[in-house]
């Protein structure tokens, strides 16, 4: 009995720990593209987009990453996101400059 209530216990607490970061993810992402797994950092950029927790941050790291591998539509996605949700966010703001130049949108 004593060992079904730490069991118990423990599934509880363990239900309780917060799923994977899109930070967590967009780095593991990263680490994937580094080693040569272009495909699979790619699917994983695509997963760290979808998951719940967006921040001003973690947008602007998952675009900055699509920017690095040239899918600068996509990146541009995400550094709107990020200076929507945090508008003083500097970095997010220059990121999105370069990848509009580099997208030929110069205008904007």
């Amino acid at each position: 009995m004593k060992l079904v209530r730490i069991c118990t216990s423990a599934l509880l607490l363990c239900a309780n720990l917060p799923a994977e970061t899109p930070v967590e993810r967009a780095n593991e992402a990263e680490r994937l593209i580094r080693s040569g797994k272009r495909q699979e950092g790619l699917a994983a950029l695509a997963n760290a987009a979808e998951l719940p927790g967006a921040s001003a941050e973690s947008e602007d790291r998952i675009g900055f990453l699509f920017a690095v591998l040239g899918r600068q539509s996509e990146a541009v996605t995400h550094f709107e996101k990020s200076t929507s949700l945090k508008q003083e966010y500097a970095p997010a703001h220059y990121h999105l400059g370069v990848a509009l130049w580099y997208s030929g949108q110069k205008d904007r």
